[in-house]
């Protein structure tokens, strides 16, 4: 049986339960026996590929979610996606569709979130107070279902490189039209782009290499859209690297916008935060070592990293696992820029001493008292909880 009939098989299967099922639980039934009794490689995929005449119409053509996005079927009613990942991972998103996802091949770290919504400008822009629900870490074989719109907010993250996913979706929602990207304190449309905005992000950076540069881009946002002015202070601020570089600009914008701005600077400095941990992963290849940096970027938290790691790497001891981590990568080179190594933190084995105290339910305070050197422990105490990679080890929950 060629790949396409396999695939076929699943669009009969699909299209047989839809009569008595909704589409999410249709798809995510259909998907779990077909992998169940489809043993398909990724391998399989690419070299169907590379031996077709004539694909299937292709969605997203310009591969924005997908290291590439294949589609392997494609119907009016739904189209089902080979989708690769190698160093990827995906912000957090509602979606504007419905379906349900699997995970072919490699394994990832599925989070949920809720979000409670301060001041809507518009349904492609609003300020509020994102809450994480719940982490999982998914095996070759899970299956979940995607619910368009507000009730199914998500993010993955990819441990094996690559992670294969496959998706079974309707082409749209009547009732979830937007697809909305989520931060700590933001939701925006990212695909609600006018050609203005297009065409300034496009001449941001010649912008800011010219000597009256923040005059400039203070132009810019002043005669942008609210949620255009969000999305070019994002890239003003990566260019830059730190929030502070752009402080006069968001009190520009928050002079211009009101004070709905308030609300930018903790997802602007969440944004750098995921963004550097997500290059650092691009340069560890150490399986082990890109696990762990997938539960400082995805898990708020010490106890549920913990928890996860237990059911990653079954371990008796998963703090000294994670220590241990920490001490092996403190060693790796790096290119200069990021610091002293590839975590881009000087850890010497007190600061790991310190972090092993804390993960074992130790306070900051009683951690650095253990210190032999006390005013050693009060730089820890100072330091460690504000270095931006680590913060999830210093909340308990």
């Amino acid at each position: 049986m060629s790949l396409s009939d396999h695939f076929e098989q699943l669009a009969s299967d699909l299209e047989s339960r839809l009569g008595s099922e909704s589409l999410p639980t249709a798809a995510a039934a259909a998907l779990q026996s077909f992998l169940a009794t489809n043993p398909i490689t990724p391998s399989d995929v690419l070299t169907w590929v590379a031996n077709a005449t004539t694909l299937p119409r292709q969605e997203d053509l310009e591969a924005s979610f997908g290291e590439p996005p294949i589609t392997v079927l494609n119907r009016p009613e739904f189209y089902i996606q080979v989708l690769f990942w190698r160093d990827g991972t995906t912000r957090i998103h509602q979606h504007a569709f419905s379906g349900a996802f699997a995970v072919l091949s490699g394994s990832s770290i599925h989070v949920t979130y809720s979000f409670a919504p301060e001041i809507v400008v518009s349904e492609h822009f609003m300020t509020g107070r994102l809450q994480h629900e719940n982490t999982e870490y998914l095996r070759t074989g899970d299956c979940r279902e995607i619910v368009g719109g507000t009730e199914f907010i998500h993010s993955v993250f990819h441990l094996d490189s690559p992670t294969v996913s496959i998706v079974v979706r309707n082409h749209s929602d009547q009732n979830a039209t937007t697809q909305l990207a989520y931060s700590p304190t933001v939701a925006l449309d990212l695909f609600e782009r006018s050609a203005d905005y297009v065409r300034k992000r496009q001449v941001l950076d010649l912008v800011c290499e010219e000597e009256n540069a923040d005059e400039l881009l203070a132009a810019m946002i002043a005669s942008s859209s609210l949620c255009s002015s969000y999305l070019l202070l994002e890239q003003v601020a990566r260019r830059r690297g730190r929030i502070g570089a752009i402080s006069e600009l968001l009190a520009h914008a928050q002079s211009v916008h009101g004070n709905v701005v308030q609300a930018f600077a903790e997802s602007l400095t969440e944004m750098l935060r995921v963004e550097n941990i997500v290059e650092r992963r691009k340069a560890i290849r150490n399986p082990e070592h890109r696990r762990i940096l997938a539960l400082l970027l995805t898990v708020p938290n010490r106890q549920t990293i913990l928890a996860l790691l237990t059911t990653i790497e079954p371990s008796p001891d998963p703090v000294s696992t994670l220590v241990q981590a920490l001490r092996e990568m403190r060693s790796l080179p790096a290119p200069s820029q990021w610091g002293p190594n590839a975590l881009g933190l000087d850890l010497d084995d007190d600061a790991l001493a310190f972090i092993e105290r804390v993960l074992r339910g130790a306070s900051v305070d009683a951690a650095a008292e253990l210190c032999e050197d006390p005013l050693r422990g009060q730089m820890l105490a100072l330091q460690l909880p504000l270095a931006s990679i680590l913060k999830p080890l210093f909340r308990a929950s």
